[in-house]
């Protein structure tokens, strides 16, 4: 055994056991400290964006709290010369959940931006500050908000500065309650994502039909789900044929990761690509086909990516098992080793198997397997995944898009329905039935000031995402581009 441990290979001794975790670990210093050297980001061009610099660091993951309240929290600290923070640097700590609080107030209220990604949940809670999954997401959680402070539009954003600036711990509770943290948040997104996606409450009267068929027992209630299906499948199947925009106004699918999409009505309702033809009101909007062309590609480009996401880890998954099976064999001869030399003292012979050689042989022979697997994981497997989440993204962005072409058509169509019922009405005498023409009237005065709004946020979402496309392409090929070519040195 002392032979094969001198390969430069490995050693066969098993790891020593990691030092166990102090049960009270130092308080991180919220001192500001120097300015480091800013994570290096493009941002797409052709804004307009104000005076002033900002930069903004996570470091020092450490644990937080006890029991159940048992988190992994971010030291984030700021430089700022932007107007309205109330000093010019500070710092907090944040824990992942509040990053996730920032990433949906971004998506709300930017329209038509591609927000970063941030990386994603494990279902596996890991609490050791010091591992290589915590220092993996730092890296995630530090690019995220470096590209948040280098756009021109998101580093202006209001909910930027409460995340950097609020001292008040408190305060997060009403942000991001107890259900939308951790491990819980997990299931309870699984259980309404379920829902979500199982069965379409959409404004023809669906979410009616279901609970009047559940008062009627489960066979009521199985009808009403199948009709629901039926027309769920019958808008998918049109979507592969949504039309191009009208001058009027927008028209856009449902879809639950698009830059505003979560404040708009029916925008939980993913694959949704726009207002089929034959219901599009008379002054809706049907998507441009240069944008439904672009963001059929990216779709695509996303499926592709995760299949090549998949090959990779794969391919990584197998040179790392060779270099495991190769150590193994090494410590089996190694064992034979030793037998060997109790069979040459019992016999009394000076001769026996040569188990040394071989053993070397093989330690040697698993360095290179798991050396390639870390050179194939720095060089390509680790932008891929940031190919990916740029990807996803941009997906999310779209997908934001056409839920507000397809909000904005709905409300269309809900004046149509409130303006033929009220003419229906002629002109009433006095009394309940002119009360009930007013009540529509009035209704669709305000679906009328909510639809102009639509229209506003739709046209800035057209604005923005002309520069972001055209950046999330190029952002694309470049990270690709050298990621493929230092995979050519690397295998």
């Amino acid at each position: 055994r002392a032979h094969l441990e001198d390969s430069p290979a490995m050693s066969v001794d098993a790891e020593p056991a990691a030092a166990p975790l102090p049960s009270n670990p130092p308080a991180v210093s919220m001192e500001v400290g120097e300015r480091p050297a800013p994570v290096e980001v493009s941002v797409p061009a052709g804004y307009e964006a104000a005076g002033g610099d900002l930069q903004i660091e996570v470091s020092d993951p450490h644990r937080a709290g006890e029991g159940m309240s048992k988190r992994v929290e971010y030291k984030v600290t700021y430089w700022s010369t932007l107007p309205g923070y109330t000093n010019v640097s500070g710092c907090v700590t944040r824990r992942y959940s509040d990053f996730e609080w920032l990433w949906k107030q971004l998506r709300a209220s930017t329209d038509g931006i591609i927000v970063p990604s941030l990386p994603q949940k494990t279902l596996v809670a890991n609490d050791d500050p010091t591992s290589a999954a915590i220092e993996a997401r730092r890296r995630h959680l530090a690019l995220f908000v470096a590209r948040i402070a280098a756009h021109p539009i998101m580093r202006e954003s209001k909910d930027l500065r409460i995340f950097l600036e609020e001292q008040d711990k408190a305060s997060w509770s009403e942000r991001v309650p107890w259900y939308e943290r951790g491990i819980t948040s997990d299931a309870v997104r699984g259980v309404s994502d379920w829902f979500t996606h199982t069965v379409r409450l959409d404004d023809s009267g669906t979410a009616a039909n279901l609970v009047n068929a559940a008062a009627q027992g489960i066979s009521g209630v199985a009808a009403a789900a199948g009709g629901a299906a039926t027309a769920a499948a019958a808008a998918a199947g049109h979507a592969k044929t949504s039309p191009a925009v009208n001058d009027a106004s927008p028209s856009a699918p449902a879809g639950d990761s698009l830059p505003g999409a979560d404040s708009l009505p029916g925008a939980d309702t993913p694959g949704a690509t726009g207002t089929p033809a034959d219901d599009m009101p008379a002054d809706g909007i049907v998507e441009d086909q240069h944008f439904l062309d672009v963001a059929d590609y990216v779709g695509g480009l996303k499926a592709r990516l995760d299949k090549l996401a998949s090959a990779t880890s794969a391919l990584v998954k197998h040179a790392q098992l060779t270099g495991s099976v190769l150590m193994e064999f090494a410590r089996v001869v190694v064992d034979l080793d030793e037998t060997e030399a109790k069979a040459k003292a019992v016999f009394g012979t000076p001769g026996g198997v040569q188990w040394t050689d071989a053993a070397k042989l093989f330690a040697s022979t698993s360095g290179p397997p798991v050396a390639q697997a870390a050179a194939v994981t720095a060089a390509f497997g680790e932008p891929l995944d940031g190919a990916v989440a740029l990807t996803q993204a941009c997906v999310s962005a779209c997908d934001a898009r056409r839920a507000m072409v397809d909000h904005y058509n709905r409300l269309c169509k809900q004046i149509e329905r409130l303006d033929q019922k009220a003419a229906a009405m002629g002109v009433p005498e006095p009394g309940p039935r002119r009360e009930e023409k007013q009540k529509l009237e009035l209704a669709a005065s305000d679906t009328r000031i909510e639809r102009t709004t639509a229209m506003g946020r739709y046209n800035k979402c057209r604005q923005h995402m002309d520069h972001e496309l055209v950046w999330f392409h190029e952002e694309l090929a470049r990270t690709m581009g050298a990621a493929l070519k230092d995979l050519g040195g690397a295998v």
